[in-house]
């Protein structure tokens, strides 16, 4: 287990991550053999970056001492960021998109690792710097550990928000004793400050023909100020098929990011899901302050079928208690009845009027505009009913037996679990 002690701190640089491999090859020169370097950049998708020849000449050297004074063998694989001396990610990319040379005056390699089997980190790290401080690079740069003294969470979110307002990304935590694969996930912690907010899909891109995206979800399309968004996502290939399949249109998508761009957009924009709770919020249609208790419609239920244009399907689940039509909402009530073990999660809207448990038709205005059918209709029998417990048996056509409401969430809009129970 690591101790508080052996975890160090470095700040993220807003940057693209850049791995180096330098080998020797030898080479025939007038009746000669001789060795000479073969330096490679990669991307983080093990791409060949081409315009980074600017900093062979340092690179080879660093290597040159890493090898002779350390020991350490080729081929030397370096990890690096990639950083303008702005800290700006829009100035970076202008020099990675680059065909030619980039410009020195302005760009940076930031070395932070080596591959080097059976080395703590902190060792490896110290290899690098001594090399690093031999050469003095003006372009090669070291990206400096600190020891974290007294770490907790409460003290990484000050340094976090601190390292956030001098323009950098975040913070690395690294554990001292860490060994190092290359280019795989390791004993390394990024933490970023971040914001989220609610976006409407407006549309999905599907990958290119020649990905391993292709016919599948690449991004939403999300519209932030009236402008069009593209939104990645953390999804397995399950899911991105289904979103292809069926283009979440119109709904809510929470969307978490780094900060607003001076361009007036969100740097690093990743879907984290959709917001199924604000769009039954705003589909309520119409809202009912007052409604006039009608106790003839104690222990009827009725569930709508809601085809909302702008909403999308969804059912609203009605029960007769004490006068009114108390009302939850919900995506696939379906799946209660395919599945006796399924749960599922209904939204408290508030207590419609009696005149509801009759109505078929259109919605005509609102968010929630569209057809309304009598998905299914019956009578049920309290067993149990408190503020955040409610167990009843239903009689209708198609949901029949013992259900439970379990209050799961308290907030502006209650959610509750939805299950059969025995």
């Amino acid at each position: 287990m690591t101790k508080p002690e052996d975890i160090y701190w470095s700040p993220k640089i807003d940057g693209i991550r850049t791995r180096i491999i330098v080998d020797k090859r030898t080479i025939k020169d007038k009746s000669e053999f001789r060795k000479i370097a073969d330096i490679k950049y990669l991307s983080i998708n093990y791409k060949e970056i081409p315009n980074f020849k600017i900093f062979d000449k340092d690179i080879i050297e660093i290597c040159h001492i890493l090898n002779k004074e350390y020991g350490i063998k080729y081929p030397i694989k370096l990890d690096a960021e990639a950083s303008s001396e702005s800290k700006k990610l829009s100035h970076v990319m202008t020099q990675f998109r680059r065909i030619e040379t980039a410009d020195p005056s302005i760009f940076r390699l930031n070395i932070f690792d080596i591959v080097i089997n059976n080395t703590p980190f902190i060792k490896r790290h110290n290899f690098v710097k001594k090399a690093i401080e031999k050469v003095k690079s003006k372009n090669i740069l070291l990206l400096p550990y600190e020891l974290f003294h007294n770490f907790s969470t409460d003290r990484l979110d000050d340094l976090v928000n601190k390292m956030s307002k001098f323009g950098y990304e975040g913070v690395i935590l690294q554990n001292s004793n860490a060994e190092y694969i290359y280019g795989d996930t390791y004993y390394a912690v990024k933490a970023k400050k971040v914001e989220t907010v609610d976006l409407k899909i407006i549309g999905i891109n599907l990958g290119k023909e020649d990905s391993r995206l292709k016919g599948k979800l690449a991004t939403f399309i999300c519209e932030y100020k009236g402008k069009p968004l593209n939104v990645s996502g953390r999804l397995d290939d399950k899911d991105r098929d289904e979103f292809a399949k069926n283009p979440p249109i119109g709904k809510i998508a929470e969307v978490q990011f780094q900060e607003e761009t001076p361009e007036g957009s969100l740097r690093n924009p990743i879907f984290i899901r959709l917001r199924e709770d604000k769009f039954l919020r705003e589909t309520i249609e119409p809202n009912y302050p007052d409604v006039t208790p009608n106790h003839k419609i104690d222990g009827k239920f009725l569930i709508h079928k809601h085809e909302a244009k702008k909403a999308g399907l969804h059912y609203d689940l009605r029960l007769g208690h004490n006068g009114v039509l108390k009302s939850w909402a919900c995506r696939k009530i379906s799946d209660l009845i395919d599945d006796e073990a399924k749960r599922i999660m209904v939204f408290e809207t508030p207590d419609h009027d009696s005149s509801w448990f009759n109505f078929e038709g259109e919605i005509e205005d609102g968010y929630g505009a569209g057809k309304v059918t009598v998905w299914d209709k019956g009578t049920f029998k309290e067993t149990y009913w408190s503020k955040d417990h409610i167990t009843v048996i239903f009689n209708g056509t198609k949901l029949k037996g013992k259900y439970t409401f379990i209050l799961y969430q308290n907030g502006t809009q209650k959610q509750w679990l939805f299950f059969k129970s025995k």
